[in-house]
């Protein structure tokens, strides 16, 4: 389960030597879905185990259990800041429209409808997700953000997933 497989992911659980750019090797596994969120992080050499639990699918889990952790190790923490929505044409939103490959078997699919984004995982649900510039996007349901990332000409080449960490996705040919 902890061996990487793929880049930094293992049998469900996400694999890094690095926690906030110390030396710290950790393992760690969040979601959430209609009504509740997760994390966990575990550091075996420190012995450490922490775990966040939210009661609403909008709580930060994910950020409760990384400042957790780093109160232990005395790091600084990040308090959360308040996101704010913008608003985008419709033709800002079509070069975003795609699919992305996060793996080999999970693909972020984002489609658009009118001035809304939409972004949906393999095997779940579709969800919106809200600007805050023409490139940066927000989820309310979850602590997620997605960056799109363009080419010199202006092409959509991959998003980073920002959500227990930074996972780049690759935009797959349309």
């Amino acid at each position: 389960m902890t061996t990487p497989e793929k880049e930094n992911y293992g049998f469900g659980i996400g694999v890094s030597e690095h926690f906030r750019q110390t030396a710290r090797k950790v393992f760690e596994h969040g979601g959430g879905i209609n009504g509740f969120a997760t994390s966990m992080k575990w550091f075996p050499e420190a012995d450490l185990f922490v775990a966040a639990f939210g009661n609403s699918d909008s709580s930060r889990a994910g950020q409760v259990a990384d400042n957790l952790a780093a109160i232990m190790f005395e790091l600084p923490v990040t308090l959360p800041k308040e996101r704010k929505a913008i608003k985008l044409e419709s033709t800002q939103l079509d070069p975003l429209v795609g699919r992305y490959e996060l793996s080999t078997n999970f693909v972020l699919t984002v489609t658009a409808s009118g001035e809304r984004l939409f972004v949906q995982g393999t095997g779940q649900p579709k969800g919106e997700v809200f600007p805050e510039s023409e490139t940066s996007f927000f989820a309310k349901v979850v602590d997620a953000q997605l960056t799109f990332y363009k080419d010199g000409s202006g092409k959509v080449t991959h998003l980073i997933l920002h959500q227990n960490g930074d996972h780049e996705a690759k935009r797959l040919g349309d």
